[in-house]
């Protein structure tokens, strides 16, 4: 994400000067970079990019763009927590001395007024919302208190629902899948784990929707080699499932996408399991 960002505001610092050879280069970004933000940027990202575009006064055209593009990706309704999860307001990216009644008739040109009226009331935080703004606290270095803090005020009427487990397990173990080297990934679970043990709770309901979940992340994310064996033995060793919840895991029909490519490429580890002592330190 930093490299991605950097990219990014390294790109920006000549779009000012492109703009008056290509109009519509607003346009052009708000079809590249409104997608992004599904998984990818936040908007925070986004504004912390924008300081050429700020200086130029051209920043809350170049946003507009993207939350235009946006809202035919999304729902106003996600729009909107994004902007609230943000904490961003349209005085940040307009001219310092533009007045209220001009930004409101710029926002409302661009079909956005739903910005404007801004709610904090957490119970309407969608987990598809969450899920960005969670990756984003992940990828960015917040502490476990810090996201444990946000989680339990916003997501409140969300806790310990199947939908939460499988999508806190996701997003943590999401940053593990990006690890190319064996140790640094072991290093993030180490420092991660907790979050997961906090929620699952011993409970093994939430341990088998835990596992689904893993089953649902290698499937999207096309299967790396040995990424998903790495991961069930790093979570066994870290107590955070219970032996017989992997086997109910492989015995399940409660899940099935996926499933078959993911119990073969965990054998090894399924072997393992299922012998008399396992108690050797795993690989």
């Amino acid at each position: 994400l930093p490299g991605k960002c950097h990219s990014l505001k390294t790109n920006l610092e000549s779009a000012y000067d492109a703009s008056f050879d290509i109009p519509r280069i607003w346009d052009f970004y708000g079809l590249l970079l409104a997608p992004s933000l599904k998984d990818q940027l936040s908007l925070s990202n986004l504004y912390s990019v924008s300081g050429d575009l700020r200086e130029n006064e051209v920043a809350h055209v170049w946003i507009g763009s993207i939350l235009q593009v946006a809202k035919k990706l999304f729902t106003s309704d996600q729009i909107y927590q994004l902007w609230l999860l943000s904490k961003l307001n349209w005085q940040m990216f307009f001219p310092e001395n533009t007045s209220v009644d001009e930004i409101e008739d710029f926002v409302t040109e661009f079909g956005l007024e739903f910005t404007l009226n801004l709610k904090s009331s957490p119970e309407k935080l969608s987990l598809q919302s969450a899920e960005i703004h969670l990756k984003d606290m992940l990828s960015s270095g917040s502490s476990n208190t810090e996201i444990i803090e946000w989680i339990e005020t916003k997501l409140e009427h969300h806790l310990f629902t199947k939908e939460f487990i499988r999508l806190i397990t996701k997003v943590v173990c999401n940053l593990f899948y990006s690890k190319s080297v064996k140790s640094e990934a072991e290093s993030y679970m180490e420092d991660r784990i907790s979050i997961l043990k906090k929620y699952i709770d011993n409970n093994e309901s939430y341990m088998l929707q835990a596992l689904f979940a893993l089953q649902l992340l290698d499937t999207e994310l096309q299967h790396p080699p040995q990424k998903l064996a790495h991961l069930f033995f790093q979570i066994h060793d870290k107590d955070l499932i219970l032996e017989k919840v992997f086997l109910d895991w492989e015995n399940s029909k409660e899940e099935e996408c996926g499933k078959g490519v993911a119990v073969k490429s965990i054998k090894q580890f399924l072997v393992w399991l299922k012998e008399p002592d396992n108690n050797s330190e795993s690989e």
